[in-house]
């Protein structure tokens, strides 16, 4: 990560969280994957990981937590394993989209239709069309109703 180390990149996030960083230890295929980062992933890597952290906080789900603890809300008050996982989440994001792979799954069926409309709206976010905001907002509308409806069925 051309001399920067991962303690380097989350040392803000870590403060903000109030996490002792000095107490994370990355597993070793972590540490793996981010050497083949390319150099420049290290701001990516920030942005992934504060990424993370926000979808622990305000939806409580934490798709890097052990499958025993995914939806144990108290752990969410340890910043040391939020953080040490928006790592992992991160490392393992980074290097997805430095391969233009991402495994996401197949669609549910009640909710299939709002699956193609986020997979469309996340397209054009990566596509960064200048007039995309509005559309992504539009596709995000129209797969929340989809949800909404989906949930009505049920």
């Amino acid at each position: 990560m051309a001399g920067r180390t991962w303690g380097d990149l989350l040392a803000p996030l870590a403060q903000r969280l109030g996490a002792d960083i000095r107490r994370m230890r990355p597993d070793q295929s972590t540490l793996e994957k981010l050497d083949k980062l390319h150099a420049g992933s290290g701001d990516k890597l920030v942005r992934f990981a504060e990424a993370y952290v926000m979808i622990a906080q305000k939806t409580k789900y934490r798709p890097r937590a052990p499958h025993d603890v995914l939806l144990d809300e108290t752990l969410l008050d340890d910043p040391e394993r939020l953080l040490s996982e928006a790592f992992d989440y991160a490392v393992e994001f980074c290097a997805e989209e430095d391969e233009l792979s991402f495994c996401i799954g197949c669609s549910h069926f009640p909710t299939s239709r709002a699956f193609v409309l986020c997979i469309e709206a996340a397209r054009l976010l990566a596509a960064g069309d200048i007039v995309a905001p509005e559309r992504v907002k539009k596709l995000l509308t129209m797969a929340l109703g989809e949800i909404n409806a989906a949930s009505r069925s049920q």
